[in-house]
C-alpha cells in the first residue's frame, strides 16, 4: 500500500516487499562468522549481503568475519613459522636435559673423587643421557679440568656444521643465533606430525630421567658406586644421658 506523507510531499510504499523481507546471506554470513573456523567464508558472504535490503546481520557478519580472519592469519603465519623448526627446538631442548645432568654428576663425582670424570661411562647416569636425540653416544673431552660434549647432529657424522658443543661452565643460551642455525638446519622432518612426535619423545626421556633421579637418590655419582655414606663426616651423637643429682 502507498501513502502519502505530507511532509515529504510525496507518495511512498512505507511496507515494500524488499523491507518485509529477510536478508538470508546477511544471516548466513554472519553465523558463519562466529564460527571463527569459517570466519572467511562468513566474511565473503556478508560483503556480498551487503548489496541487498537489510544489512543489520551483513554488517555484524562482516566485522566479526574481519576481526577473525586476522586472528587465524596470525595463527597460521605463526603455524608456517614454528612447525618446521618444531622437531629441532625438542632436539635442543633434549641436549640441554643431557647437559645439565651430567653437569651435575659430574661435579658430584668431583666432589667425592678430588677428579673429573675421563669418560661419561666413568659416571652413572640415566639410560640414554650419554647418547645425542639421534641415537649416537656423545664425544666427551676433558682437557684441563674442563669437560665437554658433543653432539654429530643428525648426520652422525663428527667434524661439519651440524655438530653442537657445550660443556661445563656453558649455557645453552650463549649463542642464540648460532642455536637457531641448529634447529634450522636439524628440523630435516618439517611436518606437524614429525613435531609431534619429537616432542612427545622428548617428555617421555625426561620422565624416564625423572624416574631415574628418584630410583638413585642418595647414590654415588661413580659408576658402580652403591649408596653415599651420609653419616660418615656426621659428628658423633653425645646424647648420653646421666643421672640428675637429687637435691634434697
Amino acid at each position: 500500500m502507498t501513502h502519502f506523507d505530507p511532509q515529504r510531499g510525496a507518495g511512498f510504499d512505507d511496507f515494500s516487499d524488499e523491507r518485509k523481507g529477510s536478508n538470508v546471506l546477511g544471516i548466513v554470513g554472519f553465523i558463519l562468522s562466529l564460527l571463527c573456523v569459517t570466519a572467511p567464508l562468513g566474511l565473503l558472504i556478508s560483503l556480498i549481503a551487503l548489496f541487498k535490503q537489510p544489512r543489520g546481520f551483513a554488517i555484524a557478519g562482516a566485522i566479526i568475519g574481519i576481526l577473525f580472519s586476522a586472528v587465524m592469519g596470525v595463527a597460521a603465519w605463526s603455524v608456517v613459522k614454528i612447525v618446521p623448526f618444531a622437531t629441532g627446538m625438542s632436539y635442543l631442548a633434549r641436549i640441554s636435559v643431557d647437559h645439565e645432568i651430567i653437569k651435575r654428576q659430574a661435579e658430584q663425582f668431583n666432589a667425592e673423587s678430588g677428579a673429573w670424570p675421563a669418560a661419561l661411562t666413568a659416571m652413572n647416569l640415566p639410560p640414554n643421557t650419554s647418547v645425542d636425540p639421534w641415537g649416537k653416544p656423545y664425544q666427551y673431552v676433558l682437557k684441563d679440568e674442563l669437560w665437554t660434549i658433543t653432539t654429530a647432529g643428525p648426520d652422525g657424522e663428527f667434524g661439519n656444521e651440524d655438530d653442537f658443543t657445550i660443556g661445563r661452565g656453558e649455557d645453552m643460551n650463549n649463542n642464540n643465533d648460532a642455536n637457531k642455525l641448529l634447529i634450522e638446519h636439524w628440523s630435516t622432518e618439517r611436518s606437524i606430525r614429525a613435531g609431534i612426535d619429537a616432542w612427545k619423545q622428548f617428555f617421555n626421556d625426561v620422565k624416564s630421567i625423572d624416574q631415574w633421579q628418584n630410583t638413585n637418590s642418595g647414590m654415588s655419582a661413580v659408576a658402580g658406586g652403591g649408596p653415599l655414606d651420609s653419616d660418615a663426616d656426621a659428628p658423633a651423637d653425645d646424647d648420653t644421658d646421666e643421672p640428675e643429682d637429687d637435691e634434697s
